[in-house]
């Protein structure tokens, strides 16, 4: 598989269980050694004691790599199905991808721009 599709795959995989709320799914395509993993699961332990959320990719486009590293580019749409007061939004976001025991997890990411859905 070629390693755009490979990143996009990790990412639907992410999006998926975040759709139904399985932290542990969602952590597993998290690196175990990113700084962002403890943070990511308090976030979502947070998220889906208050909410019930719909993600989707409306594009993926793969930047590049390093020897260390992958890079892709997203635009996710995220919208509320239940919980309190929330903004449905398109995030743009940079993901940073790592290899785990040969298979690519995420490592971090950067928000580029959020925008609210009207």
């Amino acid at each position: 598989m070629l390693i755009n599709e490979t990143l996009k795959q990790v990412l639907y995989e992410h999006l998926y269980h975040t759709k139904n709320c399985n932290i542990e799914g969602v952590l597993k395509t998290v690196h175990q050694s990113s700084p962002a993993y403890s943070q990511t699961k308090q976030a979502l332990e947070n998220l889906f004691s208050h909410f019930e959320i719909n993600t989707e990719i409306l594009e993926f486009n793969y930047i590049g790599k390093d020897e260390n590293f992958a890079y892709g580019r997203a635009k996710q749409k995220i919208t509320k199905i239940s919980g309190p007061e929330f903004v449905d939004c398109i995030n743009d976001q940079i993901f940073i991808f790592k290899l785990q025991n040969k298979k690519w997890k995420i490592w971090t990411l950067a928000a580029l721009e959020t925008k609210p859905i009207i």
